[in-house]
């Protein structure tokens, strides 16, 4: 029979399982979704941040209570290894992501303070390189998860918490975070923290980063530490259909420009694995709206708006969607293209259909969201105090550009204290502006302002300065202060990576500061591409004209550089190229005038300076048509310094090494080489040397050798005050016969003075009709002056000239020679000036022993400068003849005498070379009892010095049979110093007249002339070495030793002993050493 159902327990028995039911539901969500952290890095370094490679790891950089790095991004990447080790599971929500501050540093301010985080699934293994990275492909794709613009920081150690506005899905595979830190609202240099932050990092893993006082698109260092980070996630259970689409958010949302990328998120929706999200947008709100981008498990995406719509998700879970509520996104028009002008006496109307702005930054507000046209500003005449800064322009083209015309009377005057806007008028990632005919100018002298007149920066494009004026301080010697910058840091004029390409630099005069221009590129992808610099006047820099590296196709070209005002002087560097360059075109350019106001002055010059600059074959580098002339001043100074910079040409330039004035020990070179590279061509060049100073004059010194380089068709003429070269390779060659024996280089190149025209007035055309047609066709076509090369006998030199016939009798010029007596073997350079110059011209050089007036021709001397090699005495005169029917005569006649034995011991002066390596370590010689007593301040050329002609404390009378005792101050004991003195006059140092001197900072000898020694002038010889073990040896009066110094000649007189005379006064006691009884034990 059935049991009666007792219904009141049942119903309670009913409660209660209900009550269990419903518990378990929360209580198993609950368990579900408990928040996990997961740290990944071990915190290992928690120093400051400073911003450097090892030390600058994210997720922010500040600096100090004012920070001038206003703008900071990072990115790192966590791999999918790297994050399941750490216990981070694929299909887990993230909703919130800490970074651990080790120190107390706070910050907060009143202006906008903005920080962003972007996440992004992917299938990275690290970061991209190399840098620059672009910010927006990186963050492409990804969620913008947080965003504040009033970001603080307290000052409490321990995790900053970030919790997502949505959490985010982690799918599986790496993850990478992105953030974003600007203050750039608090000024240039903003304040708001209380000290420099300290992120705990560790080093090992690399991470991208920008931190500098400018924004940049781009990533632009590679850092090798990344901070400690916490990640906290819940598990994401099934989502529930229907789903909860939720509100749609923007940021930002309003004022916004075209192009500018947009996060979009949601608010209120639903969560749960198995949602996907595709965002819709509309021009209405009612629609229809239009699907983009692709259908994601991430509520979060970004969109690059380019007009105004209404934007919304749609969120499915199964068969079910749900649509957000729309958010409305507002896009600023583009400013309608036209022609405006910029007047600070009338207001700015042309927001009521007006067309002038009354300044630079109501004009730089209103282009700020993009162009609609092409935009001219005519800037009418007045001063502009302020600041240009002009960031990236959206619809820019090479039609839509912006061009400001200043039209010659608009100055821009602005001297900046802040060292991250050091830019009178900056272009950031701006492209195709045009900015003509301006004046600008920051000429303060002080190191602590700043002034460069036009900088461009991160990618910065296809942009043009033409027509202006920009005037810095001509007494300057900081590098704050420069013309026109291109490089990768606000505060650095040559720092890689300003990613510039296609830029012009035209027509502009810059006068001052320490640089004049700056074009630096980097490597590889960093390399700058396409920009010229050309028809420019630069002068009165400090120490650069253009400085420039890491760039290709780069063309500096019709550029005229100099210092005739500036009397602070350094260095002299007009055209200066360091590291690569490929496919360059330096050409056509005027250098000049090194210390025109300072003559006196002591500095290294270099008229066109290439160094690392090693291009591949099929991009090589052109040097071409270039003149060099008036280098003043002293010190060492270089015509062409190449260094480590294979296939370079340098074809058609003239050189003028004049200084007429120039003295001290101070050296010259035409060309130098040094870390010799394949593909260094020397062709058709125009170099004349005639420099007063002591010291070498070389006109080729290549001082690694020749191979890979190949040198012909020029004219080297050396002839300056002594010391004269026409080229080095292992050895000085004195003469081009020398060099060619010596080389095989220069068969057909000549050596004979170019006669140029007007050096002074910058005319450097050759008058010398022998020169005519001496070139060799190569592939510039053109000169100096834009003339056409002869196809095939072109001139050697930049200018391209021609000469009339002769006719008559010619005019045989004046002849002269280089020495007025020298010794046998030494080089006589003659010359013939004032000639008759035309073609058909001949010049024949003769000879005869002095005074005999038999003259013979010279085999091969018929140039108008001729070497030749003394004999003896010598008479010299040219035969000058006119071919085309006219008739000859004879120069004046010059004589060249024969030096005595004394003065021509081997020696720099006949050709001998003594020393490697040089050193003033004989700084007196004295001998007791005779007038010598020469104290010696500089070692001479070559490390010799003789002593000669003479005077009252340079020489000293020796008498035979005597001694002397010689002393020298030693620079140091350590050095051993060693004398000969050729005692029978054959006019070399005999090992049999060799002397030591002792090793002491006074070193001492004692000098017994012997009776043999030839009464009359001969010479005495001091030599160092920079060892007491290592010496010159009896037989090494001309060797040249590795640790050789330094050789001093005396000239001194031995006198004869006197002759005895009348009756000898106390003759004295013989003695005998016989014993007193030896002749009476020993009768005879």
């Amino acid at each position: 029979m059935p049991v009666p159902e007792n219904t009141g327990q049942s119903q309670v028995m009913k409660n209660i399982y209900l009550s269990l039911i419903l518990l378990a539901a929360w209580i198993i969500p609950y368990h579900s979704h408990a928040q996990i952290d997961v740290v990944i890095g071990a915190g290992s370094v928690t120093g400051t941040t400073s911003n450097g490679v090892a030390t600058d790891a994210g997720p922010m950089y500040n600096t100090g209570g004012a920070s001038g790095f206003v703008y900071s991004k990072h990115h790192f990447v966590y791999t999918a290894a790297e994050l399941a080790t750490n216990g981070v599971p694929a299909g887990v929500l993230i909703t919130k992501i800490s970074w651990y501050k080790a120190n107390n540093a706070a910050y907060s301010s009143a202006s906008a303070a903005i920080f962003d985080i972007y996440l992004k699934n992917s299938s990275a293994t690290g970061v991209p390189t190399p840098v620059p990275q672009s910010f927006s492909t990186i963050t492409s794709g990804a969620s913008q998860v947080y965003a504040s613009t009033t970001q603080s920081f307290s000052s409490a150690i321990g995790w900053v918490e970030f919790t997502l506005s949505t959490p985010f899905l982690y799918t599986g595979g790496a993850l990478e975070v992105t953030t974003n830190w600007d203050i750039s609202a608090g000024g240039a240099t903003a304040v708001g923290s209380t000290g420099n932050f300290a992120w705990a990092k560790d080093p090992g893993t690399n991470i991208l980063s920008h931190a500098d006082g400018t924004q940049s698109p781009n990533f632009t260092f590679l850092r090798t530490s990344r901070a400690q980070v916490r990640f906290t996630y819940t598990s994401a259970t099934p989502c529930v259909a229907p789903p909860t689409a939720g509100t749609s958010n923007a940021s930002p949302n309003a004022g916004i420009c075209t192009g500018t990328n947009v996060a979009l998120s949601l608010s209120g929706t639903s969560t749960g694995s198995g949602l996907s999200f595709q965002w819709e947008s509309a021009s209405s709100l009612a629609g229809p709206y239009t699907p983009f981008g692709t259908s994601s498990p991430s509520p979060a995406t970004s969109v690059a708006v380019t007009s105004s719509m209404y934007y919304r998700a749609a969120v499915t879970c199964g068969a079910s969607t749900d649509y957000s509520v729309p958010v409305f996104v507002q896009v600023n028009p583009a400013f309608p293209g036209g022609t405006y002008t910029l007047n600070a006496s009338m207001p700015t109307d042309v927001g009521s259909g007006g067309s002038n702005f009354q300044s630079f930054t109501d004009f730089k507000n209103a282009i700020n969201c993009g162009i609609g046209g092409a935009i001219i500003l005519n800037v009418a005449p007045g001063v502009y105090n302020e600041q240009l800064v002009l960031d990236g322009i959206g619809g820019t083209s090479s039609t839509n550009t912006v061009t400001i015309n200043g039209g010659g009377g608009a100055t821009l005057s602005f001297i900046s204290t802040n060292t991250s806007q050091r830019g009178v008028i900056t272009l950031n990632g701006t492209d195709f502006v045009t900015i003509n005919g301006m004046n600008i100018v920051s000429s303060s002298t002080l190191t602590t302002d700043y002034g460069w007149g036009i900088f461009m920066t991160n990618d910065a494009d296809n942009n043009t300065i033409t027509g202006c004026n920009i005037t810095l301080s001509t007494s300057t010697t900081s590098t704050n202060h420069a013309g026109i910058v291109i490089s990768g840091s606000a505060t650095g004029a040559t720092t890689a990576g300003s990613n510039c390409d296609n830029n012009v630099i035209s027509n502009n005069t810059i006068d001052g500061g320490y640089y004049g221009i700056t074009l630096v590129g980097g490597t590889g992808a960093s390399m700058i591409n396409n920009n010229q610099i050309t028809g420019n006047i630069i002068k009165n820099f400090y120490l650069y004209g253009v400085y420039s590296g890491g760039t290709d196709n780069t063309l500096v070209e019709l550029n005229d550089l100099h210092r005739i005002n500036r009397s602070t002087l350094t260095t002299f560097a007009p055209l200066y190229f360091l590291t690569y360059h490929g496919n360059l075109k330096i050409r056509r350019n005027k250098i000049h005038d090194a210390a025109t106001a300072s003559p006196t002055t002591s500095f290294t010059a270099y008229g066109v300076y290439l160094s690392a600059s090693n291009p591949p074959v099929g991009s090589e580098n052109e040097i071409s048509n270039n003149v060099i002339y008036k280098l003043s001043g002293e010190g060492s100074h270089y015509g062409f310094y190449n260094s480590s910079s294979g296939n370079t040409r340098y074809y058609y330039n003239s050189v003028s090494m004049d200084a007429a004035g120039a003295t001290g020990t101070g050296t010259t070179y035409g060309f130098y080489q040094t870390t010799i590279q394949s593909g260094i061509e020397l062709r058709n060049n125009n170099i004349s040397i005639s420099r007063t100073t002591s010291g070498n004059k070389v006109g080729i010194y290549m001082s690694s050798g020749i191979t890979g380089f190949s040198s012909n068709n020029n004219n080297v003429f050396v002839n300056g005050a002594s010391s004269n070269y026409f080229g080095y390779s292992t050895s000085l060659q004195a003469s081009i016969a020398n060099w060619q024996a010596a080389t095989s280089q220069d068969a057909a190149s000549y050596s004979m003075n170019p006669m140029f025209v007007n050096v002074s007035g910058g005319d450097l055309t050759p008058g010398n009709a022998l020169l005519d047609n001496k070139g060799t066709p190569v592939s510039v076509l053109i000169d100096y002056n834009a003339n056409m090369r002869d196809p095939s006998t072109p001139d050697v030199g930049a200018i391209e000239f021609t000469v009339p016939l002769c006719n008559g009798l010619p005019n045989p010029g004046t002849a002269t020679a280089s020495i007025a007596a020298g010794c046998i073997g030494a080089p006589v350079v003659l010359n013939l000036n004032g000639f008759t110059n035309g073609l058909g011209i001949e010049v024949q050089w003769e000879s005869a022993p002095a005074g005999t007036g038999s003259f013979s021709s010279i085999s091969g001397a018929t140039s108008s400068t001729y070497t030749d090699m003394l004999t003896g005495a010598t008479d010299y005169r040219a035969v000058v003849t006119c071919t085309n029917g006219g008739s000859l005569d004879y120069s004046n006649t010059v004589t060249v005498s024969q030096n005595p034995v004394y003065l021509c011991y081997c020696s720099p002066l006949t050709g001998v070379t003594l020393h490697s390596t040089t050193g003033n370590y004989i700084t007196n010689v004295a001998i007791p009892g005779t007038g010598l007593n020469v104290s010696t301040s500089a070692v001479g050329a070559g490390a010799y010095t003789q002593h000669y002609p003479l005077t009252a404390t340079n020489t000293a009378t020796l008498t035979q049979g005597q001694t002397y005792t010689l002393n020298a101050n030693i620079a140091s004991a350590s050095y051993a110093t060693k004398m000969w003195i050729d005692w029978d006059q054959s006019g070399t140092f005999d090992a049999t007249e060799y002397y030591s001197l002792s090793n002491a900072t006074t070193g001492t000898v004692s000098i017994l002339v012997p009776f043999t020694a030839v009464p009359g002038m001969t010479g005495l010889r001091l030599r160092n070495t920079a060892s007491t073990t290592t010496v010159y040896g009896a037989g090494d009066a001309c060797a040249n030793i590795t640790i050789g110094r330094e050789t001093e000649d005396f000239v001194i007189t031995v006198a004869a002993s006197p002759q005895c005379s009348g009756t000898p006064v106390n003759a004295g006691t013989a003695t005998s050493n016989v014993p007193e009884d030896y002749n009476r034990f020993h009768p005879s």
